[in-house]
């Protein structure tokens, strides 16, 4: 009888051995699991969903949020003129390098758009002054690039530059699709206008445009303002801004702004003038020139303005 009670004692233990086990894989197949869902959507809103204890569904909320536009420049060319291999090298640490930086400074990844990264600041978790925030993290992206072209150089590889749209405003926040796939993700104005600034970037060869509305929470950054423009949608024009690092020349801000309002008031031979000496070395001020000298060979209307239409830039 005690021979048939040990093994029945050790048949249970080696059971709960055997159980034990199972849990411990099946735990360890839930942790990675949740770090790699993780890795589709925000570790707040994984918590959000466990902790809630209910199936997730299409629901938006209210809030604000800086919302950040990155683009590869030229990715087209570059994807057409690599192989595969090459392109992976290429753009793979530079996608890493931005998106650390990103969220460095807060940023949540919402999504990647084909060589095209979409950052929300203050989304889903608050972040103070996250305007500035987000100013901060496109300035060190800047200041970044250098050293990844120098580590491509190194390697045979063609340099990079990205171009960046950044606005900040209220945004409808949660998950949105259907019922059977949802993504977490902002939508609204505010979204659809970082998305537009981004490609202006093209016409005055700058890196990073803000609104008016991310230089009036972010005062301290390094900008100059460009144009006023207006856009589908809004009844006040929006006033954009190029936002500039501590390398970029400082001595062309001053010439640039005054060559603007002096243009803005019709002065287009005076324009041209301040213009003048810093004509070689900044695009932007080649192209209201350009504009000013050819306001002076035919004159405006007496109803012309000097604010531009967004999507005729």
């Amino acid at each position: 009888t005690r021979l048939n009670l040990d093994q029945s004692t050790r048949g249970r233990r080696n059971s709960y051995i055997s159980e034990v086990a199972t849990i411990q894989e099946n735990l360890g197949r839930l942790h990675y699991g949740l770090q790699s869902f993780a890795k589709y959507v925000p570790m707040t809103v994984v918590q959000d969903l466990l902790n809630n204890n209910t199936i997730a569904q299409a629901q938006l909320t209210e809030g604000e949020a800086s919302i950040l536009f990155m683009d590869l420049a030229n990715f087209t060319t570059l994807s057409q003129s690599l192989s595969p291999a090459e392109l992976v090298s290429l753009v793979a640490p530079f996608m890493e390098e931005m998106s650390a930086i990103m969220v460095k400074h807060g940023g949540s990844i919402d999504k990647y758009i084909g060589d095209c990264i979409m950052v929300m600041v203050n989304q889903p978790h608050p972040i103070t002054d996250h305007a500035n925030a987000a100013c901060k993290a496109a300035v060190e992206c800047m200041n970044t690039l250098p050293i990844l072209n120098l580590n491509n150089a190194q390697n045979g590889l063609p340099e990079l530059s990205f171009r960046i749209g950044l606005h900040t405003g209220p945004v409808l926040v949660g998950n949105f699709g259907s019922t059977s796939r949802l993504n977490y993700t902002v939508l609204g104005d505010t979204v659809n206008t970082a998305a537009r600034l981004e490609p202006v970037n093209k016409l005055f060869r700058t890196m990073v445009i803000i609104s008016h509305e991310v230089k009036e929470a972010a005062p301290s950054q390094l900008t100059r303002r460009l144009r006023s423009v207006t856009v589908a949608g809004r009844d006040e024009p929006t006033i954009l801004y190029e936002l500039l690092t501590t390398l970029d020349h400082a001595n062309k801000i001053a010439p640039y702004e005054k060559a603007l309002e002096q243009f803005e008031r019709r002065q287009f031979g005076a324009c041209v003038q301040t213009l003048a000496p810093i004509l070689e070395f900044d695009y932007p001020s080649k192209l209201l020139s350009e504009k000013a000298e050819k306001l002076l060979v035919n004159p405006p209307t007496i109803d012309w303005s000097p604010i531009d239409s967004l999507d005729k830039l």
